[in-house]
């Protein structure tokens, strides 16, 4: 109902616009020279394709409507602060790789990425090494850019299990991960070489070794137990349950030794029981008893 300040419209709500076979194009400073009739239709397996839309009404006053179906945006940008915001209601990738590759999408795609970096020097970097023998851990080398920056974003859920480790040498040092994009995990690496190597490592958190532990303790006891029904006919069992049982603190049964107690008691219950067997049999003796 209410978009953050950064987006550059005021609400959103999933939906769609219909089977738009003409999509508008506008402002070509940042659009670029593409031919929009090639666009496809926004269909996919002939029903309406769904993203998040707005209305016209919604576009904030520093953003500009780049692409729009039957009136309504679905490519709006705008310069915010310092930088330049691209926003797409659609997934513009899997838009324009759906089917056949669309390649006026393509070089859409690439004139919007040109115009947020627009003035800023570009260096191609070289696609990363990525190495997992085990689930919880990921090993990255990666070229960077010595005395600044290099943005790591990896295509995994975020979590706070995982930890990143940036590895210089013999230093291992902890570096933050933040969540970006659909959920997914953002690291700075930052170092004085040109290749750095990064380890996403998973660490358990408490909970998960109490219960780890517990799982552990439970496993190898009722192994115990079975073992202990087929080989040893329940012996260790009788045992356990002895051991248990003698060192649990006695119920306190009332004053004094509690074997005397007992004594009394059951005297007094024996007593009851002769003076019930005794009053029946004097019913009996009585007559019509």
């Amino acid at each position: 109902e209410q978009a953050p300040d950064v987006l550059p419209l005021e609400r959103l709500t999933w939906t769609d616009y219909g089977l738009a076979e003409t999509l508008d194009l506008d402002h070509p400073e940042i659009a670029g020279d593409v031919d929009v009739s090639e666009f496809k239709p926004l269909a996919w397996e002939g029903n309406p394709w769904t993203l998040s839309g707005a209305s016209a009404n919604d576009v904030r006053s520093w953003g500009q409507v780049v692409l729009s179906a039957a009136g309504r945006p679905l490519v709006v940008a705008g310069e915010y602060g310092e930088g330049r915001i691209v926003w797409s209601g659609m997934n513009l990738i899997g838009h324009m790789r759906y089917g056949e590759l669309n390649r006026e999408e393509v070089s859409f795609m690439r004139n919007l990425l040109m115009w947020m970096i627009d003035g800023q020097e570009v260096v191609e970097l070289q696609d990363p090494i990525v190495e997992r023998h085990h689930p919880d851990q990921v090993r990255f080398t990666l070229s960077t850019v010595p005395g600044d920056v290099t943005w790591l974003y990896w295509r995994e859920a975020f979590y706070p299990n995982w930890h990143a480790y940036l590895e210089q040498g013999s230093e291992r040092i902890e570096i933050p991960i933040f969540r970006a994009g659909p959920g997914f995990m953002l690291m700075p690496v930052e170092g004085a070489a040109e290749t750095a190597t990064v380890v996403l490592q998973w660490e358990r958190s408490p909970v998960e070794w109490v219960a780890a532990l517990t799982s552990g303790f439970g496993l190898l006891l009722v192994g115990a137990f079975f073992i202990d029904g087929l080989f040893l006919n329940g012996v260790l069992f009788s045992w356990l349950k002895d051991t248990i049982f003698e060192r649990l603190p006695k119920p306190f049964l009332g004053e004094g030794s509690n074997v005397e107690w007992a004594e009394e008691k059951r005297r007094e219950i024996e007593a009851m029981k002769n003076n019930h067997a005794a009053h029946r049999e004097l019913l009996k003796e009585q007559p019509g008893g």
